[in-house]
């Protein structure tokens, strides 16, 4: 037993149906942890995986799940989010996202999940509970939420879900 082989980097075996998503074997097992969660009516599934373990390829295999539902996904920086849309682009639209502008990533990622909503952390505002509420999201993903510790992102992070009470959180 290899630790590329423990790891699953040489496994294809964990295709996403319709899309060019392979999770590793370890990815594959936190993916199918976090579907018992959900699928045990529990609201809150928590990832932890180090830098560069493959979080997001985690987070787009349960969107593919979802396609046709409203996901909110959040995080802190804008640069997270143009990454985001650019391996949305490349796995799940299949196209090379390098040399394309910002709006043509949002066409196309629009184009694969229809009512998918990109937002920083910072565009929240605890005390705009009517934006908080609009949402109305099936499924919330809190990207890198270790960066909600403090007591102003617990607060508006909290309405959020509280406003959103039927959805399902990834974090």
């Amino acid at each position: 037993l290899t630790l590329n082989n423990y790891l699953g980097i040489f496994t294809d075996s964990n295709y996403v149906p319709n899309s060019q998503i392979c999770l590793r074997d370890f990815q594959q097992r936190i993916k199918n942890d976090v579907d018992k969660i959900h699928s045990n009516n529990r609201r809150f599934a928590g990832v932890i995986v180090p830098t560069g373990g493959g979080k997001s390829f985690i987070a787009m295999a349960e969107m593919m799940d979802r396609q046709d539902s409203k996901i909110l996904y959040v995080a802190p920086r804008i640069n997270i989010l143009r990454n985001f849309k650019k391996n949305i682009v490349k796995y799940v639209a299949d196209l090379d996202p390098e040399g394309l502008a910002d709006d043509e990533l949002d066409i196309i990622v629009k184009s694969c999940f229809p009512y998918l909503e990109l937002i920083c952390y910072q565009s929240l505002n605890p005390k705009d509970e009517e934006k908080l509420a609009s949402y109305k999201a099936d499924y919330i993903i809190l990207d890198e939420i270790h960066h909600i510790g403090g007591a102003s992102w617990n607060r508006v992070v909290k309405k959020l879900v509280d406003n959103n009470p039927t959805s399902q959180v990834l974090g």
